[in-house]
C-alpha cells in the first residue's frame, strides 16, 4: 500500500504501490508495527498523532523444547523475572526466562530475556548458560533433561511505541488503526495480541451500535471506536513502561524529541507487584490483569493501595536493584 485516498473530510479508499486506486467504504489500518499511517494521514493534509517510544533494549531468545516421557518439573508454566533481593546473582539482574508447555505433554516452549543490552544468544550452549547464570539450581536440573529439537529463534526490536490517534485533533472519518499500527508492544510483556483482539472486539461492538444508529454512512465511527478502546490501550502502555523506566539506559521520546525519564515513576507498580507476589491466589488474579483477562479497576482498591503504602519499605527490598 502506498497511501490513502480521500476528500470531503474522509478517507475514500487506498493507493497501491503500483499505482492502482481501490474505493473502499471503510479503510483499517492493520499493517502492524511498521505501519506509514502518519506519513499517510500528512499527504492528505492531516495532523500527525504523537508519537512516543520507549525502549529498554530488551531482547529475547525462544525455542521449543522436547521433554522425556512423564517429566515432572513441578509446574506447567514457569516465569522468572529478578529484581532487588530476587536477583539471586549479579546477571540476573538484567535476565529472566519463561516457560510453558504448549502442545500435550512433551512440548514446551521456552523464552529466554535480557534487558539494557544484555541480550539472550541463539546458540543452545550459550542459551543454557544464559538461563543458569539466573541463579536456580531447580531450574538448571529440569533444564538438563531435555532437548532443543528446533532452531532458537531471536528478536531484538522491543520497543514500546504510542501514537495516539485517540488523541489526534483532527482525523479523517471512515479511517481506523489496530494493533499493533496503533500501538506497538514491547513482546516480552505479553499483552500485543490479546490487545489487539480485543480492539477488534471494541470495533465490532461500536460499529454494530453505529449502524444501528445511522444506516446511510459511517461518519462518526472512528470517534466511536478510539473513545471505547483507548482506555485498554493506555492501561497496557502505562503498565509495561512503568517496569522498563527503571531499567539502566532506558530512552524515552516523545515525537523524537529525547525525555527524561524519572525511575522513580515505577515505584508503586513494582511494589504492587511484590505485594501480590505474597499471596498465591491474590497473584494469579494479578497476572490475569496484567495479561488483560481481567479489567484492571480493582487494583486501585483502597484496601490493596493501603496494603501497599503500610509495606512499602518491605516490599521495596524485594524491587530495588542492589
Amino acid at each position: 500500500m502506498a497511501g490513502l485516498l480521500g476528500a470531503d473530510g474522509r478517507v475514500t479508499g487506498v493507493r497501491t504501490t503500483n499505482g492502482e486506486e481501490l474505493p473502499a467504504d471503510l479503510v483499517i489500518d492493520a499493517s502492524g508495527r511498521f505501519s506509514e499511517s502518519p506519513t499517510w494521514l500528512q499527504a492528505l493534509g492531516y495532523p500527525t498523532p504523537r508519537e512516543e517510544v520507549v525502549n529498554a533494549h530488551w531482547g529475547y531468545s525462544s525455542t521449543f523444547l522436547e521433554v522425556p516421557e512423564d517429566w515432572d518439573p513441578g509446574f506447567q508454566a514457569l516465569a522468572l523475572t529478578a529484581f532487588g533481593d530476587g536477583a539471586l546473582t549479579p546477571e540476573s539482574a538484567s535476565r529472566a526466562m519463561a516457560m510453558w508447555v504448549v502442545e500435550g505433554e512433551r512440548r514446551w516452549i521456552l523464552t529466554a530475556q535480557g534487558s539494557a543490552g544484555d541480550h539472550p544468544p541463539r546458540t543452545e550452549e550459550k542459551l543454557r548458560d544464559f538461563i543458569s547464570s539466573i541463579g536456580v539450581p531447580e531450574l538448571d536440573k529440569a533444564l538438563s533433561q531435555v532437548t532443543f529439537p528446533e532452531k532458537i529463534s531471536m528478536w531484538r526490536d522491543t520497543r514500546s511505541r504510542l501514537r495516539d490517534f485517540a488523541g489526534q485533533p483532527e482525523r479523517p472519518e471512515c479511517f481506523l488503526t489496530i494493533g499493533d499500527a496503533w500501538m506497538g508492544f514491547n513482546p516480552v510483556y505479553g499483552q500485543g495480541m490479546t490487545a489487539a483482539a480485543l480492539e477488534a472486539s471494541d470495533l465490532r461492538t461500536e460499529l454494530a451500535a453505529h449502524l444501528t444508529e445511522r444506516t446511510d454512512e459511517l461518519t462518526g465511527l472512528a470517534e466511536r471506536y478510539y473513545a471505547k478502546a483507548d482506555a485498554l490501550i493506555k492501561y497496557c502502555w502505562t503498565s509495561s513502561n512503568t517496569l522498563d523506566h527503571r531499567i539502566p539506559g532506558v530512552e524515552y521520546t516523545i515525537d523524537g524529541v529525547a525525555q527524561e525519564v524519572d525511575p522513580t515513576s515505577s515505584d508503586f507498580s513494582d511494589r504492587l507487584a511484590a505485594y501480590m507476589a505474597l499471596d498465591p491466589e491474590r497473584y494469579v488474579r494479578y497476572r490475569e490483569t496484567t495479561q488483560l483477562l481481567r479489567s484492571p479497576e480493582w487494583l486501585t482498591d483502597a484496601e490493596i493501595v493501603d496494603a501497599v503504602r503500610e509495606r512499602w519499605d518491605e516490599l521495596g527490598k524485594a524491587v530495588v536493584p542492589r
